[in-house]
């Protein structure tokens, strides 16, 4: 940690002599990616991009932080599922009507916001980096879809009948499973990538 803030320390002050330097906004992101600040990070990588967009480094690093946003998104809205199922089991029957719904406005909530603190620190070129991490990261994309379809099944079992309900609400796993196993998928491909 200490060898971080001086790093950190040095690329300020080499920000201060050239605020555009692609190179020091990158190591700048990925310091702040290894503290868990992918939002800064986000941040400083887009600047990066600005500064030298043709780098495929930066765009790459990019990716990276928005599998790390994409990743925490799915192992929360994972981890609530989980764990309101549980409860709801204990207490002896099936979990109310608004449980799923909860649920579901979580997991878009998240998203959501992951999409809104990008285009804050990327304002002019979200869309431009949405269409490239898709080229670029399809077990990301994949990730992020099965993500949404969990809300979107979690959200239509909210509203269903009782004789379909159980079923989307089981479907909802599915995907919720999808993207657990992709985030593994993931891990080991970013591994052997390095």
């Amino acid at each position: 940690k200490a060898d971080l803030a001086r790093a950190e320390e040095h690329l300020g002050r080499a920000l201060q002599i050239e605020p555009g330097s692609a190179a020091a906004l990158n190591d700048l992101a990925r310091i702040h990616l290894a503290r868990g600040h992918g939002v800064l990070a986000a941040g400083h990588l887009a600047s990066a991009v600005r500064a030298d967009p043709m780098t495929e480094v930066m765009q790459r690093n990019m990716d990276v932080v928005f599998v790390t946003l994409v990743a925490r998104a799915h192992w929360v809205l994972f981890v609530m599922w989980f764990v309101t199922r549980q409860v709801f089991r204990e207490g002896g029957g099936d979990s109310p009507r608004w449980v799923p719904l909860v649920l579901a406005v979580a997991g878009l909530g998240l998203i959501g916001w992951v999409l809104l603190r990008l285009r804050a620190q990327i304002p002019a070129h979200l869309g431009a980096f949405v269409r490239g991490f898709v080229r670029r990261e399809r077990v990301g994309t994949l990730w992020a879809a099965c993500l949404v379809a969990t809300a979107v099944l979690f959200v239509a079992s909210t509203v269903a009948p009782d004789s379909i309900r159980e079923g989307l609400l089981l479907w909802a796993w599915v995907p919720l499973l999808a993207g657990a196993v992709l985030s593994w998928v993931r891990v080991v491909r970013s591994r052997r990538q390095r």
